[in-house]
């Protein structure tokens, strides 16, 4: 019971931060938001995520895993390799909301920004990976 009530608080600060990213971005968003957004205390926060920048990563990686599982069902389907790509474009992203598409977009644009001193060289090779691992799907 208690795992159970640890992973749906975890999924819920995942939820809040995807929706505060998308309102107004990495930058003006804080534990406090996150907290509030999530209706729970912020050392509940504290509790999953020992910093921002980790709740956003694993966010991301969810956001990831979803668009790749996602990509990989059409990879395997018998489909001809044209009417793949272009299942893949067409639904690729379609698990995704706008909200959660324009949060993913906006860490990955600034990404390669290098005045953007808010995104470490760890969410940058995280965010690198996923382009990789994302190209690899869309090629097997």
């Amino acid at each position: 019971l208690e795992s159970m009530l640890r992973a749906e608080t975890r999924e819920k600060i995942l939820d809040a931060i995807e929706r505060l990213l998308a309102r107004y971005g990495y930058k003006k968003t804080t534990i406090d938001d996150i907290a509030r957004e999530a209706g729970i205390g912020k050392g509940t926060v504290y509790l999953h995520f020992p910093s921002k920048e980790e709740i956003a990563l694993c966010s991301i990686d969810r956001v990831v895993e979803r668009v790749q599982n996602r990509l990989r069902e059409v990879a395997r389907s018998n489909r001809s390799g044209r009417d793949r790509i272009r299942e893949m474009l067409m639904q690729g992203g379609s698990d995704i909301s706008r909200p959660r598409r324009r949060s993913l977009l906006k860490c990955s644009t600034n990404a390669g920004n290098a005045e953007n001193s808010l995104l470490s060289t760890r969410t940058r090779q995280r965010i690198h990976c996923f382009s990789l691992q994302t190209r690899s799907c869309l090629t097997a």
